[in-house]
């Protein structure tokens, strides 16, 4: 008779999982780039540290290192010029007054009081606050 099929049956579609590594898996298909760009992944994934060992004895120029990064400035507190201090213990105590929540600790906000600018400063942008920099505040 009939057979009846439904919605919640499988779909057999007479694919194997095993079919990616016979040869016919790897003719003209319109998930060629697919399958390709998984064994690449695969592969990097798994043999990275070997591939980088190998990568970087024949260039290496591409071996990352320890950076050490020396721009001689002192204590953060003691390279915030006047203008970014003020800004930030505004800053604070608005939050803390008018929206009751801390932004930074007490202690911080204690510290950012009590030292002044020695030497060198902070140039551009004195926290992480993304939206502190205004050619970023432009741009978003």
């Amino acid at each position: 008779m009939y057979e009846i099929t439904y919605s919640t049956d499988p779909n057999l579609n007479g694919h194997k999982w095993t079919e990616v590594f016979a040869g016919e898996a790897y003719g003209a298909n319109p998930a060629m780039p697919l399958l390709l760009l998984f064994w690449f992944f695969l592969v990097g994934i798994v043999f990275r540290n070997l591939l980088y060992k190998w990568v970087t004895r024949f260039f290496p120029s591409l071996k990352v290192g320890d950076l050490e990064i020396d721009e001689d400035l002192p204590n953060y507190f003691t390279t915030i010029d006047d203008n970014d201090r003020n800004w930030s213990i505004k800053e604070e105590e608005y939050s803390r007054e008018k929206l009751n929540m801390n932004v930074l600790e007490d202690e911080t906000l204690r510290k950012l009081k009590a030292t002044q600018l020695v030497g060198n400063n902070i140039k551009g942008v004195h926290c992480y606050d993304i939206l502190a920099n205004p050619l970023y505040v432009k741009e978003f």
